[in-house]
């Protein structure tokens, strides 16, 4: 394949959106390659933020076939702004480890993707690949809102899917951290250096659910975490830049799901978080280090391998299919229960 159009029909043949649509699509909801979202900066998170932003990245969102030093240079950038963001908990992994991790299942992904070309219903593999996105994410929201105390886990749908919900944490945000809109306006000014919101951008947050930037996300935040004792009515630590990243997916997946799948998905993905949580909170009244490191692998790596988790997860699925989908998460004694 010589041309350019060539490459974007082989891509655009697979009923299954390639590896870098998904990339693509992650680092929107995350908004990886903004460098407001990272408190500090450094030479290497400006080479990976400079990698995700030059023309070679924007071929790969694109969802075109790319060279394996691509794939590599964009895994490599993935990973150093994973490991720098100050809210993804990433920050004790090894940058090479997390890439390396990051081109196996793009290689596993790609495999897949090829194999559903021959399928004589391409629209069930859409289904398919739904479903397990849906596990995958859930597994690690579980870990994540353990990791930030989130309260708010045993939830029976995701603030992020009903606008009603997300006002609610929205309002109930601005009670602990701010009281007031304008009292908003004025304290994420003072920290914003140069890029404040106006009093109407705040308006459009509360009244039009726009999501806000990633920086007044950020030190929105750092001010509910710190605000008052009662900040865990929120969500614990984190949790606006949780909930407007499932904001973000949950309104792109909208627009790719059946429509008669969105309350199964929902339903679904709280019920796997919430067992996630509760399997780490039952271990220990603490939060010691070995805790700690075990929750971040998980995130990581997307994979059960503690029997007892795999054992409750099973047992909350009354749907054979979902059953399927959280078995092939689970490596338990270094074999895969099932495959993807």
């Amino acid at each position: 394949m010589n041309s350019r159009q060539e490459r974007k029909d082989f891509a655009g043949s697979r009923p299954m959106p390639a590896f870098g649509r998904i990339i693509g699509w992650f680092i929107e909801a995350t908004q990886l390659k903004n460098p407001d979202s990272y408190d500090r900066s450094s030479p290497g998170l400006n080479s990976a933020l400079q990698a995700l932003t030059k023309r070679t990245a924007d071929t790969v969102y694109a969802g075109e076939m790319v060279t394996e030093k691509s794939k590599r240079e964009i895994t490599e950038a993935l990973a150093a702004c994973l490991v720098s963001h100050p809210s993804c908990h990433f920050g004790n992994a090894k940058e090479d480890d997390l890439a390396e991790q990051l081109r196996l299942l793009w290689a596993k992904y790609e495999e897949v993707s090829g194999r559903s070309t021959t399928s004589p219903r391409p629209q069930e593999i859409v289904r398919v690949l739904i479903r397990h996105a849906t596990v995958e994410l859930a597994i690690r929201a579980g870990g994540l809102a353990w990791l930030d105390g989130d309260p708010a886990a045993d939830e029976e749908f995701p603030a992020w899917s009903a606008d009603e919900a997300l006002g609610k944490v929205l309002r109930e945000a601005l009670e602990v951290s701010f009281k007031t809109r304008d009292e908003a306006v004025a304290k994420l000014n003072q920290r914003a250096h140069g890029n404040s919101p106006g009093e109407s951008e705040v308006d459009r947050w509360f009244d039009e659910l726009d999501i806000p930037a990633p920086n007044h996300i950020r030190h929105w935040d750092m001010i509910s975490s710190t605000a008052t004792s009662t900040a865990g009515a929120v969500g614990g630590r984190n949790r606006l830049f949780r909930t407007f990243v499932g904001r973000r997916i949950w309104l792109a997946a909208r627009g790719v799901a059946p429509a008669e799948m969105l309350a199964e998905i929902t339903g679904t993905y709280c019920r796997i978080k919430r067992s996630i949580f509760n399997c780490f909170s039952k271990e220990t009244a603490g939060r010691d280090e070995a805790l700690r490191q075990r929750v971040l692998a998980l995130v990581v790596t997307g994979r059960i391998t503690d029997p007892r988790m795999a054992h409750q997860l099973l047992g909350d699925q009354s749907d054979p299919l979902w059953r399927r989908h959280v078995a092939a998460a689970m490596d338990i004694g270094g074999a895969p229960t099932a495959g993807f």
